[in-house]
């Protein structure tokens, strides 16, 4: 006999801080990414890094589907009950009274039920007789209930057997959790990767009423979508780790303990985890990663700050709809800065040719994502879908679910008008943000890479909303559209300092720099009046064709490379004496401050200043965020009331509301 020979033991190094920060601000998976870096390439299911971060994609594409199907569409279950005259409610209430006498028969023996008489049963049933809630209430079963136990099935939440006994016991079965008269339902996946639960639970008979069991299917269909995801990527990192054993981290089974409930029967319960531990299910088995790596521990677990105030939410989520979901003006513009970044990343990265085929296909992947057809259903599957309004945690969007179905599903006329003219504008955006994305990932398919490691490349090509540092949330919650800026700073710099494409980066980034530094010498060769009546926002952030009449065609600069354009601009602007040098790096700041940001920065004050409190703060400098008047300022004599100081394409009712 014989016996292989040991793996050697990984050597994993100290963190750094560097690495700290990273971990803080940049990436909070940034440790994972590390060790795999020390352990080199690994096979793609082993690839945990790729995977955690594609979860996230992954998750909300496809509670994002299941919202649509159920009740956020103008062809949504709800909404077809809705139009038959049954209210979520209703729906709720005839599902109870339909599992009520079938779950009261089996808790019999433990004189406890379902919260509801068989007698409060049948009343409810035949108020519905002869109606057409039971086709209405047996669609939504097939889209939440069933579709939940298949979901978890697949994911190896659950085994066949398990899954057998499930979809079996019960007939008509419902979750009958929480009480009515308590506001709260139940939520499961919990924080991090960590899957500490199959999203099963052991019916133990109740006898207060539940909350809706309507609203609570969709909500556990929802924590076994996540939860599936979750596990997929946990179970990655767990073959990760049992592939490379070290000190930092030991595998093994859950342990399990014999509890007695109040009849005396005995249940098999599992002991608690500690903190450091966290769990991975394996075709219904529970397998427990211990972790003494802090800084993996804090990755894995997501443990490393509180949450951002409910209130700070809601004016970020309003702040961010304006200035680029709801702002016309931003579509534009977001596609051709977009586009640009990415056509220099890939061009910096990918073999030559790849470029020119994605945009040729952008015209069809933009029409695919319109029509939501199988290539977009694939690339969003895949985890590749980003967008500006992709700031919130799985979690966060999910514990919302309640308020979201009762906007939609008790909406009037006039508001569901509203709400569907809302999503039509979504729509359009997310055509525009991921039409360089989607064709991008059909070309990388195309020359033969997994759609996991195509998708997770597409959603990285320019800025990646779904990552972030520790304190992204935090940072975020303060100031809007900061990890957008992190993150797009990041993505350049991995550019240009990877020895696989630094040479190229830095060719385009010279390039860059001597156009930004031609287009200044040659408008002022033009005409140097009309060159000079343009402002430095305009100047720092727009490639500009100065034209006969004196305007300009502009073309919005990419986002992060026009830094370089700036430096180019300046260096022409210093060299003709235009600028002194302590000006130029003023301007120049301000330009990295602009560059990720689909509204300027503003002024000093106005950059370091949390968002919430940026009104005032304009108000105050009567600046707007590119540095020009709110009010019309008085260069002589008094000033006017201020009611007077509007400009001249003030509308009339303003200037009245304002006079009052």
């Amino acid at each position: 006999s014989f016996q292989l020979a040991a793996k050697d033991q990984l050597d994993i190094p100290e963190e750094t801080r560097k690495q700290w920060l990273e971990r803080k601000l940049i990436d909070e998976l940034s440790r994972l990414k590390l060790i795999q870096e020390q352990v080199g390439e690994v096979p793609e299911e082993q690839d945990a890094y790729m995977h955690m971060q594609n979860m996230v994609g992954r998750s909300s594409s496809r509670v994002d589907e299941a919202r649509e199907e159920i009740y956020k569409s103008k062809n949504s279950i709800l909404k077809g009950a809705k139009d038959d005259g049954y209210s979520i409610d209703d729906l709720g209430e005839y599902l109870y009274a339909r599992h009520a006498k079938e779950r009261n028969a089996a808790m019999e023996d433990k004189e406890t039920g379902s919260g509801m008489t068989d007698k409060q049963a049948d009343e409810i049933i035949k108020k519905y007789r002869g109606t057409d809630m039971k086709k209405h209430a047996d669609k939504f079963i097939r889209s939440t209930i069933k579709k939940a136990l298949d979901i978890r099935l697949k994911a190896g939440l659950i085994n066949k057997a398990q899954y057998k006994t499930l979809k079996t016991y019960y007939k008509n079965y419902v979750p009958l959790k929480g009480v009515i008269e308590d506001d709260q339902f139940s939520y499961q996946p919990g924080k991090g990767f960590s899957v500490t639960s199959s999203t099963v639970m052991t019916a133990r008979g109740r006898e207060s009423r539940a909350q809706n069991p309507a609203i609570q299917a969709i909500i556990d269909l929802e924590s076994a979508i996540v939860s599936a995801e979750k596990n997929r990527a946990m179970q990655s990192f767990y073959k990760l780790l049992e592939e490379n054993p070290h000190d930092s981290w030991s595998l093994a089974g859950r342990k399990h303990k014999p509890v007695y409930d109040e009849f005396g029967e005995m249940h098999l319960e599992p002991g608690q985890l500690a903190e450091n531990e966290v769990q991975v299910f394996f075709d219904g088995k529970k397998k427990v990663i211990q972790i003494k790596d802090e800084a993996l521990l804090k990755a894995v677990k997501k443990s490393g700050i509180p949450a951002v105030p409910r209130a700070l939410q809601v004016f970020n989520t309003y702040f961010r709809a304006i200035n680029t979901t709801f702002n016309p003006e931003f579509i534009i513009t977001n596609f051709e800065r977009d586009l640009q970044s990415a056509l220099i990343n890939m061009t910096a990265e990918q073999k030559a040719g790849l470029g020119a085929k994605v945009v040729k296909d952008i015209p069809s992947s933009m029409k695919s994502i319109w029509k939501n057809d199988a290539d977009y259903q694939d690339y969003k599957n895949h985890g590749g879908k980003v967008g500006w309004m992709d700031y919130k945690s799985v979690e966060e969007k999910s514990q919302e679910v309640e308020s979201t179905i009762n906007r939609y599903n008790k909406a009037g006329k006039t508001k569901e008008a509203i709400l569907y003219a809302g999503q039509f504008v979504s729509e359009v955006n997310e055509v525009v943000e991921n039409g360089v994305r989607l064709s991008t990932y059909k070309n990388l398919i195309a020359q033969g890479i997994s759609k996991d490691k195509a998708a997770n490349y597409a959603k990285d090509l320019t800025v990646n909303f779904n990552k972030k540092g520790e304190w992204g949330s935090w940072a975020n919650g303060l100031y809007v559209f900061s990890n957008a800026g992190i993150q797009g700073t990041n993505r350049m710099y991995r550019a240009l300092t990877n020895p696989k494409s630094r040479k190229k980066a830095w060719g385009i980034m010279g390039g860059i720099f001597t156009a930004g530094f031609l287009q200044s010498f040659k408008n002022r060769m033009e005409d140097e009046d009309d060159w000079e009546q343009f402002d430095d926002y305009n100047k720092d952030n727009y490639f500009m064709f100065l034209l006969p009449n004196g305007k300009a065609l502009s073309i919005k600069l990419p986002y992060g490379y026009n830094i370089p354009f700036v430096m180019g601009s300046l260096a022409e602007q210093v060299v003709n004496g235009d600028l002194q040098y302590g000006e130029a790096m003023a301007r120049l700041i301000k330009s990295g401050v602009d560059a990720f940001s689909p509204i300027g920065g503003g002024s000093l004050a106005q950059v370091a200043i949390p968002t919430i409190f940026d009104p005032a703060v304009q108000i105050a400098e009567n600046k707007n965020f590119f540095g020009g008047p709110i009010a019309k300022e008085t260069k002589y004599g008094p000033a006017p009331k201020r009611s007077k100081q509007h400009f001249k394409k003030v509308r009339p009712t303003s200037k009245a509301v304002t006079e009052w």
